[in-house]
């Protein structure tokens, strides 16, 4: 049996995993991990390169929610981490401290507080788990699954969607974790929040576009750090899919805020590649 089952979602990612992938990997040193990536029907090369880094991959189209309870119910190690591909795991020693923290807080799930997004703050999601990483006590979480709402399976399987099983963790909730609190409430349980944290701040904005000379301030743009008890485990670069020329974009960001994302993306990129990744500054809890 493997100390963690790691499951990442994978659509149109293959810059991504070609590097959060090894990154991932060189941070398991020790620790037994079966990694699967769950694809929602790539057509880039995402498929090919998680066959080199030889990741068991499952390709189903589906819904997020629908991926990540395949994910979980797909577990067979007594914790799990659920990622997004745009994950980058930076901590050699994040599953030691992560499985320790669930053991003394007796919590099921730890993950990032959903208000980091670069330099804006969404406060009216505090107290809210953000889906990117969600490192979870598998027991506990699939204790708290439940059968899903007939009217989201039917609409799933009107949409010819891959159903993962009639019962789920409640990921279908907004914005995929929001529904998580209330549902280990009801089971006597609790989850822990990490803290978010922008990158560090210059003195110029990068970007000529006055439109972003905020958020260009800060080193990755709305890319964030994420820090549980002062040790920064993963940066989060936040919106993947639009940094890959043939992702399906109609109706979300207009061409600005395509070339903003990407921007970023490429001085992450940069930095990642060279080894000088910028880390912001972690204060005292």
């Amino acid at each position: 049996m493997p100390d963690v089952f790691i499951g990442m979602t994978t659509w149109n990612d293959a810059a991504f995993v070609a590097r959060t992938l090894p990154a991932l990997q060189r941070t398991l040193d020790g620790v037994a991990a079966r990694i699967v990536a769950w694809d929602n029907g790539s057509v880039d090369d995402t498929l090919d390169v998680l066959r080199k880094l030889g990741v068991e991959t499952r390709v189903r189209r589906c819904a997020q929610a629908d991926a990540l309870d395949g994910l979980l119910a797909l577990s067979d190690a007594p914790y799990t981490l659920l990622l997004h591909s745009d994950v980058f795991v930076l901590a050699p020693g994040w599953f030691a401290l992560l499985r320790d923290a669930l053991h003394a807080t007796g919590a099921a799930l730890i993950s990032p507080e959903d208000i980091g997004l670069g330099n804006y703050r969404r406060h009216a999601f505090r107290a809210m788990p953000e889906s990117s990483f969600m490192f979870c006590d598998t027991a506990k979480i699939r204790a708290c699954r439940q059968l899903r709402p007939l009217p989201a399976l039917l609409k799933n399987a009107l949409r010819f969607r891959y159903l993962s099983g009639l019962r789920g963790i409640g990921f279908d909730a907004p914005h995929i974790t929001h529904g998580l609190p209330a549902r280990l409430a009801t089971h006597g349980l609790t989850w822990e929040m990490m803290r978010p944290l922008p990158s560090p701040r210059l003195p110029e904005p990068w970007s000529t576009d006055p439109a972003f000379a905020e958020e260009s301030r800060f080193t990755y743009g709305d890319g964030n750090f994420y820090a549980y008890h002062g040790v920064i485990t993963h940066y989060h670069n936040w919106y993947a899919r639009y940094v890959n020329p043939q992702a399906d974009l109609a109706g979300a960001m207009d061409d600005a805020q395509q070339a903003y994302s990407r921007a970023y993306t490429t001085r992450f990129f940069a930095d990642f590649d060279a080894g000088t990744i910028h880390l912001p500054e972690v204060k005292e809890e």
